[in-house]
């Protein structure tokens, strides 16, 4: 019998820290959850000692780097080829834990709900908000994560309808990726889960935030992609502007362009200039003449 849930694990970058995220997958029940590691290029080949210490999963590899979005998409066809009822892509980085699966699928039952976030909290330190829920506007063309950094005491333990929902453990219907397709490829990584979630509001489907269901999550408290890595903070501006920019009505494009040049643009040049990263400052604007010109797609057309 197939399993009705695949879960898709992006691998890139260090294998220990992948090792502990499968980890955490092994207790899943092969008739609910088919796990599918995607080697996303390695150059290392690290995927392949991935593969032999956790062979119970199914490993596949790409021979480039993909992106995000494009890594991601090879595994989802796949799933969809196989009659997943849903996928649940959850980062390399992060560990779901006991039960989770089991709450996130209960939230698709619900009438509309086509994706679903769990709680997410800080590997280290512990029980610290990463994501408790998420809002997106368009007249601001800004995503924030409901109750980031504050010390999880319940206060966002109720469910219920979002506006963003974060792709770092995000459980979509079978029926929203056949409806309004999958990530655009071309944005290679970051806004693609806001691009999605987008569409599929479009469509009237529901973004769903369910607390009952935990991740953990190794992203470092300080670490962000708006300083010390040009080319993530080029990615994201560009992304940022190209996504709002396409699902913005004429008035919301009037309010989020100057609002985006100050709280992002501006800020975070003079932010980084004053940290003593020039080159992170030159990154935003080179972002920004990418989304200008149209540029998109993979790591070799943006560097």
């Amino acid at each position: 019998m197939a399993a009705r849930i695949h879960v898709i694990v992006l691998h890139w970058g260090d294998p220990a820290v992948t090792a502990s995220c499968l980890d955490s997958l092994r207790d899943l029940p092969e008739s609910l959850a088919e796990v599918v590691v995607i080697d996303n290029g390695t150059p290392d080949r690290s995927g392949e000692r991935l593969a032999e210490s956790h062979a119970r999963f199914t490993h596949l590899r790409h021979e480039r780097n993909l992106g995000f979005a494009g890594g991601n998409n090879a595994a989802m066809r796949r799933a969809l080829e196989r009659g997943a009822e849903a996928v649940l892509l959850l980062n390399n980085d992060a560990e779901l834990t006991p039960g989770a699966l089991i709450s996130l699928s209960a939230a698709l039952e619900q009438p509309r709900v086509g994706l679903v976030n769990p709680k997410i909290l800080h590997h280290d330190p512990p029980q610290t908000i990463w994501y408790a829920g998420g809002k997106h506007s368009l007249w601001a063309g800004h995503s924030r994560h409901r109750g980031r950094g504050e010390s999880d005491q319940g206060q966002h333990d109720r469910a219920g309808e979002v506006t963003f929902v974060t792709g770092c453990a995000l459980l979509i219907r079978r029926e929203v990726l056949e409806q309004v397709g999958l990530f655009d490829e071309s944005l290679f990584m970051y806004a693609e889960d806001l691009d999605l979630g987008l569409r599929a509001r479009r469509a009237g489907w529901r973004l769903w935030y369910e607390p009952a269901a935990t991740v953990l999550h190794r992203e470092k408290v300080l670490r962000r992609k708006t300083v010390a890595d040009p080319f993530r903070l080029r990615l994201a501006t560009r992304n940022a502007l190209r996504v709002n920019w396409r699902h913005a009505s004429l008035p919301q494009r009037i309010t989020f362009v100057p609002w985006f040049g100050l709280r992002w643009v501006l800020y975070l040049t003079v932010k980084n200039l004053l940290l003593g990263f020039p080159g992170d400052a030159a990154a935003v604007w080179r972002g920004v003449f990418d989304a200008v010109r149209g540029r998109t797609g993979s790591l070799e057309s943006v560097h």
